[in-house]
């Protein structure tokens, strides 16, 4: 069987590339002699929002990508390209949407997913792309698909429809999404599912963790306190002053690829780290004593490896972190106020605690993993 995926693997973000090699190797784990093929789709739009050209229309955005070239991000993209060549396998890269039929058409299964692939306000007018629009013959899986939020759907109720109508499995990751397949269009059989990075347990992470085949090696022996702060919050800063306070542990701050140091009026860590690629990203989180985050992928990566963490919400952007907190019965290590005694108390819990969320976790894994060797055998025997 020839089974493609369709997703963002180009993007220079963490939990964009983890999640794409996550669901490619168990793909290849639960049916070895299929050929399991990334679909190298490159918009031209999407290709230049990641390339280290400094020559824009807007001036702002020119010195925004030479302070990311200059502070790390050229080594970081070197990393990534490094990373998906020792760990993924891509077609020829396809620019033109209208090219992308033909290619698509050569395999048995086309996987769309994970990610917010069907986010009109990111793929705009790609979204054809990912409701595989045009192709007729391969079998339409979405594997853990998402709107971003749930105010989204309305924007894409046209194509949502198309997807019910044409996709053969179907899987979502927002509650909201799945009850709007299910009451609204009536598709009852729509499942919701993990992100992949949960298809696989603390040890294959650990495995990347150590291949550092394209990172240098984390050598932090002393203990730390981890923060992945994806978007700018100075409340999250505060918090973290606020715990590096109470525990006595040094800061290690895990950069995003924009520069963005000029708006840190105080300095809230020990070390600032702009040129990690995905081993050492996985590292760093494997090896902290805490961890404070606003990244979904940040909070999953904690609860993978056993990590006490804390949640600073976003003012906006929270569904996807809510909805797996609330799946696990991790909800209270989301901060909303915070005081010296309740903190420390949650510290000390949270082995209990995440011994409980692993129990439910489990029940999720299967149900995910059934899901996809479901939609890949269905009718195949």
């Amino acid at each position: 069987m020839r089974i493609g995926i369709l997703t963002f693997h180009w993007a220079i973000n963490y939990g964009a590339i983890l999640q794409v090699t996550a669901l490619y190797h168990y793909l290849r784990k639960i049916d070895p002699d299929s050929q399991v093929d990334i679909i190298n789709f490159i918009p031209k739009k999407f290709e230049r929002a990641y390339s280290f050209s400094i020559i824009r229309r807007n001036p702002k955005i020119s010195i925004e990508r030479l302070s990311y070239i200059f502070n790390g991000g050229h080594k970081r993209s070197k990393k990534f390209l490094c990373f998906i060549n020792n760990n993924l396998s891509l077609t020829q890269k396809i620019s033109n949407l209208n090219d992308l039929p033909s290619i698509l058409e050569k395999y048995d299964s086309l996987i769309v997913g994970s990610d917010q692939v069907w986010n009109k306000e990111i793929v705009g007018e790609f979204i054809n792309a990912f409701i595989l629009k045009n192709v007729c013959s391969a079998r339409k899986i979405s594997y853990s698909a998402s709107v971003g939020s749930c105010q989204n759907i309305p924007l894409i109720e046209q194509e949502l429809r198309y997807v019910a109508k044409n996709f053969d499995f179907i899987s979502v990751r927002e509650k909201c999404l799945e009850e709007y397949f299910k009451h609204i269009i009536n598709r009852d059989d729509v499942v919701l599912t993990l992100d992949p990075v949960f298809l696989h347990d603390e040890d294959f992470w650990a495995g990347i963790s150590q291949n550092m085949l394209c990172d240098k090696t984390n050598n932090q022996t002393e203990k730390y306190i981890l923060v992945y702060m994806l978007d700018y919050d100075p409340k999250l800063i505060d918090f973290v002053r606020f715990i590096s306070d109470i525990t006595k542990m040094p800061v290690i701050s895990i950069e995003p690829p924009l520069y963005r140091k000029h708006k840190y009026r105080n300095k809230f860590a020990d070390k600032y780290i702009y040129d990690l690629g995905p081993e050492e990203f996985l590292s760093f989180f494997r090896h902290s004593s805490l961890v404070v985050t606003n990244s979904f992928h940040g909070t999953a990566f904690s609860i993978i490896f056993g990590r006490p963490f804390f949640v600073i919400p976003h003012p906006t952007r929270n569904d996807r972190i809510i909805s797996l907190l609330r799946l696990l019965n991790l909800e209270e290590y989301m901060v909303t106020k915070a005081d010296t005694d309740t903190i420390k108390n949650q510290i000390k819990r949270y082995s209990s605690s995440l011994n409980h969320a692993k129990s439910v976790l489990k029940i999720l894994q299967t149900n995910s993993r059934n899901f996809l060797r479901r939609s890949l055998k269905e009718g195949t025997d």
